[in-house]
């Protein structure tokens, strides 16, 4: 592959010339078509498409689209609402050859979320892996599609004008999502502003100076950050690795046997493998993570939320050059922190404002923009949206406010042109996989203590919801028995929206002249931890318990319990012989979490290969723990 400064120029000389959806399809056509495009993990076998191969694809989905989607006029949208796999590119790729604008909807979200996107848009199709019954929406089957023999092309397929656009969603299961409209214009931009970050950067030789290269992309495609890795590394003709599953074992696959030199993934991937590798060597090193991950892997890329700390620092001093990024959906990726030494990638910026192809200010409090200091993050550039979809119409973007920049809702510190993210406007929580939580929402939940007159708000600490609540002098004695109603409460959540703590005192909630909680003020308070604040713990990690006191039937509970939080179950409903992989889809990154919580709960040592090797039961599990537990009673 040709050196990083040629393939620059190259690149923007492209640019030149490819500034729609339909100029980037041919300019693939006519560049890659025998070179390897993706390697899909599946089911223990991985399948090969080379560019040739999913162009194939194309048409033929798109004759049987035309077929399906008689009556719905060129311009409308259509959905594509299916997980990760190389025709889902193929898919989407086809939907703009009919003429046909695309939706991008999180194949994940729940049945009233994707009705509420496709309501907001007006569509009138959508391609599915599961099935939609909604009046007047076409549903076409994603299997279907997947099964069709790709010579089922319909004679005489009339070629129709490429449609120019697609339409992002606001991650997240809960809240109404937004839907953002970009022509192919913007999305290109952001392809360009990837490359605009890599300018001047080493770290570009790492991408294109290796024979093969080979990139796995384990974030959502319809995802803002895996949407733009995607296309950004399809246009340099890289072999794009995906995988069926979502585990921490299919991740590792996809790396290690697929021999990639790059990979991008959301921090609770990257946060389990470190976990996994703590608890299964006890340390991590550099020969720990390559002897996980293969030889191959240099880059790291994190993005969709925050990174720990602790985390980007270990892969960077084990060998791994690990970059966070930071993006939004209305923009796709803003910063890309390249640093070329380790000490620049461990100082806590998210990028450099003078390499992001983005222009970028922070708002003061007085309003003004400025090139440094803190304030609310405001962006400009071509990458942009243009407008969202409500209630069937595409609204524009107002362009004449803010001198055209966007208010993100952010408040960064811009020092000496690195910018560091120091929190949120807005009360949105974003998690550790990149899922949007509302406060709002999840105060609903706790209204029976505004009937006890204990005043109380929920925001975000650490990527987790937690709840401040306001004793009065008549209750503070009974903080214990407000505790477990609040328990209570908790388990009835979804997994992902589940308060992590609830912070205790006798203090009012700070509020603004308007009766508003001042939500950054509270959080800068308990991040100080002040004294008056109180932390009780909700699912803390287990206190260790006396060996004596662990029998048989206490372990298997335990277990019940730890699986049933991880997976969202019923206690109740999991049985003894209930196999943990196959009954109940346990994955490895909870099986790496289950490694080290009952090491630590029952303060035994189990063997490296626990849960390797024969299916396990519960009530197998139940038996090792026991048998380490009388071992460690006979010493």
């Amino acid at each position: 592959m040709e050196d990083a400064k040629g393939l620059l120029e190259n690149i923007t000389r492209l640019f030149s010339r490819i500034t729609t959806f339909e100029s980037y399809y041919n300019f693939l056509q006519s560049t890659y078509a025998g070179e390897r495009f993706f390697e899909y993990f599946s089911g223990g076998e991985v399948e090969k498409y080379t560019y040739a191969d999913i162009f194939r694809k194309v048409d033929s989905i798109a004759s049987y689209l035309q077929q399906e989607f008689e009556g719905i006029p060129a311009g409308a949208w259509i959905g594509l609402n299916v997980e990760n796999h190389p025709h889902w590119y193929s898919s989407l790729m086809a939907i703009l050859k009919l003429g046909y604008n695309a939706l991008l909807i999180d194949s994940k979200c729940s049945a009233e979320y994707r009705e509420l996107v496709i309501k907001n848009s007006g569509a009138g199709g959508i391609i599915t892996s599961s099935a939609l019954r909604v009046p007047g929406i076409v549903s076409v089957s994603f299997a279907e599609i997947l099964a069709r023999n790709d010579q089922d092309l319909t004679a005489g397929f009339p070629g129709r004008p490429f449609a120019d656009k697609v339409a992002l969603c606001t991650s997240g299961t809960t809240g109404d999502p937004k839907v953002f409209v970009f022509h192919g214009k913007q999305i290109i931009a952001q392809i360009r502003s990837l490359v605009s970050i890599a300018h001047g950067s080493p770290i570009l030789d790492l991408i294109v100076n290796t024979q093969n290269n080979r990139f796995s992309i384990f974030s959502p495609l319809h995802h803002t950050f895996g949407l733009a890795a995607l296309l950004a590394y399809s246009t340099v003709g890289t072999a794009i690795i995906l995988s069926e599953q979502e585990t921490l074992s299919a991740f590792i696959a996809t790396v290690n046997q697929g021999q990639a030199q790059a990979a991008s993934s959301v921090p609770m991937v990257w946060d389990s493998l470190i976990r996994f590798a703590k608890g299964k060597y006890k340390s991590v090193s550099r020969e720990v993570l390559r002897s996980i991950l293969g030889e191959t892997l240099k880059l790291c890329i994190c993005g969709g939320a925050k990174a720990d700390p602790e985390v980007v620092r270990i892969f960077n001093e084990c060998g791994f050059t690990f970059c966070e990024g930071f993006g939004m959906t209305e923009s796709g990726v803003l910063m890309l922190n390249t640093h070329d030494t380790k000490s620049g990638r461990l100082s806590g910026a998210v990028g450099n404002i003078e390499n992001a192809y983005y222009r970028i200010k922070v708002k003061k409090e007085d309003g003004s923009l400025a090139d440094s200091g803190l304030g609310e993050l405001m962006a400009d550039g071509d990458g942009l949206y243009v407008g969202r979809l409500q209630n069937g119409c595409e609204v524009p973007r107002d362009q004449g406010a803010n001198e055209g920049y966007i208010e993100t809702g952010d408040i960064v510190e811009i020092i000496e042109s690195e910018m560091f993210v120091r929190g949120r406007i807005k009360d949105v929580i974003i998690n550790a996989s990149g899922e949007n939580i509302y406060p709002d929402q999840l105060e609903g939940a706790f209204r029976f203590l505004s009937e006890q007159k204990i005043a109380y708000t929920i925001l975000g600490l650490n990527e987790s919801p937690v709840m401040v609540a306001v004793l009065p002098l008549d209750l503070s004695e009974q903080v214990e028995d407000v505790h477990a109603k609040i328990r209570e409460a908790n388990s009835k959540l979804a997994l992902l929206q589940r308060l992590s703590g609830v912070y205790y005192t006798i203090s009012p909630l700070p509020l603004t002249a308007s009766l508003k909680v001042k939500k950054n003020y509270l959080r800068e308070l308990l991040v100080n931890q002040r004294q008056d604040y109180i932390l009780y713990p909700i699912g803390a990690k287990a206190v260790p318990e006396k060996p004596g006191a662990a029998v048989l039937p206490r372990i298997k509970a335990d277990i019940k319990v730890f699986f049933a939080e991880y997976l969202d179950l019923e206690v109740k409903e999991i049985e003894d012989s209930a196999l943990v992989v196959e009954n109940l889809g346990v994955n490895s990154m909870v099986i790496a979490e289950a490694f080290v919580y009952f090491q630590d709960k029952y303060q035994v040592q189990l063997s490296d290969d626990f849960f390797l090797g024969e299916p396990l039961s519960i009530a197998d599990i139940a038996k090792v723990i026991c048998e380490a537990v009388e071992r460690n009673r006979g010493n």
